[in-house]
């Protein structure tokens, strides 16, 4: 049986706090989270001029971009993603991210709880 939540969310109503792990500035706002996997879906936002070091994560990441543009760099190799692309990445995949000069905010679902793993650990620091 299909259940359809049917609630609005609204960017601004929501409670968007800093994304711990990451640099700072990013920021992020839970809309649900899956009682039995603990994968989350939430909102996140990077601001302009915005740099995530090569990283990974032990769960698979499937981000659609709502505003803005990111770059993501995989194995050398540098995509430019604008409104409405659908990246999915996943688990253990040493990518990082940057934002162009006005940021960007994008949707994102995770299939387990959300974690971050640094390529070099001096990037933790942050």
């Amino acid at each position: 049986m299909l259940v359809a939540d049917l609630g609005k969310i609204v960017p601004d109503a929501m409670k968007w706090m800093a994304v711990v792990g990451l640099p700072p500035g990013a920021e992020y706002a839970v809309i649900s989270e899956d009682p039995v996997t603990h994968g989350v879906e939430a909102l996140v936002r990077f601001p302009a001029s915005y740099h995530v070091p090569p990283h990974w994560h032990s769960h698979q990441e499937t981000m659609v971009l709502i505003r803005g543009k990111l770059w993501v760099t995989v194995e050398e190799k540098r995509t430019s993603y604008s409104s409405e692309s659908v990246i999915r990445l996943p688990a253990e995949l040493l990518h990082s991210f940057d934002t162009g000069w006005r940021g960007c905010t994008f949707y994102v679902r995770t299939d387990k709880p959300f974690d971050l793993f640094y390529q070099n650990p001096e990037d933790s620091k942050q």
